[in-house]
């Protein structure tokens, strides 16, 4: 499982059009939400289908569903890496997909990745 938060624009050099800065880490994305855990960050760049990763999350415990409620922490083990380059195009292609959705206005998308499936959380202009 993994959660975060993708914006339809570059936060970084808002000439650049078209691109999805996406945010995201391990396990439920309460953290990535409220911006209190460092999380991996990628821009991607439609027009070259390039990746560029900004940061890798220097996470050591995820946040998962407690099986008697609630959320509970565990240890992170292996790899890092949070999406890889498959999982972050297809996280860009719905993102393009929700803002065209909105009249072509740049979105604040929050979503998560469970299982092979994307949902998609909010989306907000």
């Amino acid at each position: 499982m993994s959660a975060g938060v993708m914006i339809t624009a570059d936060p970084y050099n808002p000439e650049s059009k078209n691109a999805i800065y996406i945010i995201a880490k391990r396990g439920l994305g309460i953290k990535v939400v409220d911006g209190k855990r460092m999380a991996e960050q990628i821009l991607f760049r439609p027009q070259s289908n390039a990746i560029q990763v900004l940061t890798r999350s220097a996470e050591d415990i995820l946040l998962t569903f407690d099986d008697n409620g609630g959320v509970k922490e565990i240890p992170i083990v292996g790899e890092r890496t949070v999406l890889t380059d498959e999982m972050a195009r297809r996280l860009a292609a719905a993102a393009q997909k929700i803002r065209r959705v909105f009249g072509g206005k740049d979105q604040d998308i929050e979503w998560l990745y469970l299982r092979g499936q994307l949902y998609i959380v909010q989306a907000r202009p």
